[in-house]
């Protein structure tokens, strides 16, 4: 199984108390799925998707609205649109990154409720990145992350240190294929999925059904948040 360097761990500790702390939602509810793209229409490809329950209402509505939005200096533009579950969440993804006239490469990051009796049991929240090397700067508005999938399917994220993706990357890591095909529960609380895998069919005993219900969380926390776990992630 892959795992995280020691110095990460209360990272993950922290990540995992954050989404313990915050209030929860049924089954039934719906997650806001917030597509960032560069162009106004929002008719590009997205950049990224962040998967967020933050509000309280436990309904969600798809939008027509491509609203502006700044993080520092970096101008771009957001479309929400629903989802309901894992599965959902992927075919979510797909639908955005994919079409009769474009297809990019992407990477799927599902972040779940940390819990000792079951790994990967209930899923809290979930970022996805464009995978072709694009430049995206984290709400922190002082970094920037780029992601990439590697002809052998492994899925490569990478932080830099300024808004520009340029000089050496503060963390460089790859979450191996192996990992993603066999739908592996990365540190007890991460699922990773890519344009090349994206079943979410379980095969270990400790990972989650395709249906596992949603818990809210808060979107420029936890989307930060996220950026950091996942780049912090090595090799197995």
């Amino acid at each position: 199984m892959a795992s995280m360097s020691h110095g990460v761990l209360s990272l993950v500790q922290a990540l995992a108390l954050l989404l313990l702390l915050l209030p929860g939602t049924t089954a039934s509810s719906s997650i806001k799925v917030y597509a960032r793209y560069a162009d106004s229409s929002c008719s590009s490809t997205p950049q990224q998707l962040v998967f967020d329950g933050s509000s309280s209402s436990s309904s969600c509505t798809d939008s027509s609205t491509c609203a502006s939005a700044t993080t520092g200096a970096t101008s771009y533009y957001l479309k929400q649109s629903c989802a309901s579950s894992s599965s959902d969440l992927i075919a979510t993804a797909k639908s955005l990154f994919t079409s009769s006239t474009k297809s990019v490469s992407y990477v799927i990051m599902e972040v779940y409720k940390a819990d000792a009796s079951a790994s990967c049991a209930m899923l809290t929240s979930g970022i996805a990145f464009v995978a072709d090397g694009t430049c995206v700067v984290t709400d922190n508005g002082v970094s920037s992350v780029t992601a990439s999938v590697g002809a052998d399917g492994s899925a490569s994220i990478a932080t830099f240190g300024g808004t520009t993706c340029s000089g050496t990357a503060t963390k460089s890591n790859v979450i191996p294929r192996s990992a993603i095909t066999a739908n592996t529960c990365v540190n007890s609380v991460f699922k990773f999925y890519t344009s090349d895998v994206t079943t979410n069919t379980t095969s270990t005993s400790t990972a989650t059904s395709a249906a596992a219900p949603l818990r809210n969380s808060s979107l420029t926390i936890l989307s930060w948040l996220l950026f950091t776990a996942a780049t912090a992630l090595v090799t197995a």
